[in-house]
């Protein structure tokens, strides 16, 4: 025989894994043995076991009979089983280049067997989008790592429930530098437009608009017909909608 084998399942009952062999089974005869048994434990790790109730069959089992009673052994395995963490949620953000995510909530543990208490000790604040760019409903890969369990009968295998976040368009900054010409108004050529993380982009059309034509007291007013485009960063991932800016008369 070969020693059997089992996901924690929070009983002793031996449920898979009982491999048996006859030793003096003739060639071509068709003959199987079975049986059930116990460990002398529930708990996970190596442990005591004994195999009962062995019994033949097979087209020929009526031509042998089992005598060697029950079998023991002291390597048989139960291994850990599988719960999933609830509790957490991916937060919105925006976007930043990064695919980076924040996540909040209390974890718990979900699929505890009856009678067995699990308690969700640590943190997980921190998990990984799967892209970087605008989009609604991304998946989120949440980092586990800092949680443990109370019970070492389970592992953590994920989440029970799939985490999606969005990422919105950031705002540009705008920068603008024209000599002194008494005009509020700002050609294409004179405007600049940086993203996040030393990002830049363009406008491929668009001008602009000051508040005053006076050296050192200037501000953006608006933007006029502004379109943007692709410069080192994509510009999907960007908003024209309320910019930080920059003027130098």
């Amino acid at each position: 025989s070969s020693a059997p084998n089992k996901v924690y399942d929070a009983n002793t009952a031996i449920t898979s894994g009982i491999s048996l062999t006859p030793s003096n089974k003739l060639t071509g005869d068709r003959l199987t043995l079975s049986g059930g048994g116990v460990y002398s434990a529930k708990d996970v790790g190596t442990t005591n076991y004994t195999i009962t109730s062995v019994s033949l069959s097979g087209l020929d089992a009526a031509n042998y009979t089992y005598t060697a009673g029950n079998i023991a052994g002291t390597n048989g395995t139960i291994t850990a089983a599988p719960v999933t963490i609830s509790g957490l949620s991916a937060s919105n953000k925006t976007y930043d280049a990064s695919q980076t995510a924040t996540l909040t909530g209390t974890p718990t543990a979900a699929g505890v067997l009856a009678g067995d208490t699990v308690t969700v000790s640590g943190s997980a604040t921190a998990g990984s989008f799967a892209s970087a760019n605008v989009a609604s409903g991304i998946a989120v890969t949440p980092t586990l790592s800092g949680l443990t369990l109370s019970n070492s009968n389970y592992y953590i295998k994920g989440v029970t429930s799939a985490l999606t976040a969005n990422i919105s368009a950031a705002p540009v900054t705008i920068t603008i530098v024209k000599d002194y010409n008494g005009s509020t108004a700002v050609a294409n050529n004179q405007i600049t437009v940086a993203g996040v993380a030393g990002q830049t982009l363009v406008l491929t059309a668009g001008t602009a608009t000051l508040t005053n034509p006076n050296v050192g007291s200037a501000a953006l007013l608006t933007l006029n017909g502004a379109t943007l485009g692709d410069g080192t960063g994509v510009a999907s991932n960007y908003t024209l909608t309320n910019p930080s800016s920059s003027v130098t008369i």
